[in-house]
């Protein structure tokens, strides 16, 4: 389990996994009250986003490129003093009252779980191209 520097066991008010949009902003939303918590992501968050050469559909910020948004989260995220702890959670587990997360850098425990880690791109089903837009 995630220890402290007094050898207890931490246990986080809330654990994130994921470090997309949504979970930055969750992450900040609890920061605001203050709950602990524990903001679990991969090495580059939010690679879809970077990728992205224009953002059209986030309020406030039309026409801005994915990377200059992308930035502009992580930055905010900084500035608020939320770390983001690396990461892939393996597993989630309840234990009693509470849930422990598996990475394969340790065990950490939290009261409740979020689960933001958007989607992948999959292969499309063998044929999906034929009926695809067909009604």
């Amino acid at each position: 389990m995630a220890e402290s520097s007094n050898s207890q066991q931490v246990v986080y008010e809330v654990a994130l996994v994921g470090c997309g949009p949504a979970a930055l902003s969750a992450a900040i939303n609890l920061q605001i009250r203050r709950k602990k918590l524990l903001l679990l992501g991969v090495e580059f968050c939010t690679p879809k986003l970077h990728k992205s050469p224009r953002v059209d559909n986030y309020l406030g910020f039309p026409g801005i490129k994915g990377e200059d948004l992308r930035e502009a989260f992580l930055d905010h995220v900084a500035k608020m003093g939320i770390n983001i702890t690396p990461g892939r959670v393996e597993a989630v587990e309840p234990v009693g009252d509470n849930f422990v997360l598996q990475t394969g850098e340790g065990k950490y425990l939290a009261r409740a779980v979020i689960i933001a880690t958007g989607v992948s791109r999959v292969q499309p089903l063998p044929g999906r191209k034929n009926f695809w837009a067909g009604g």
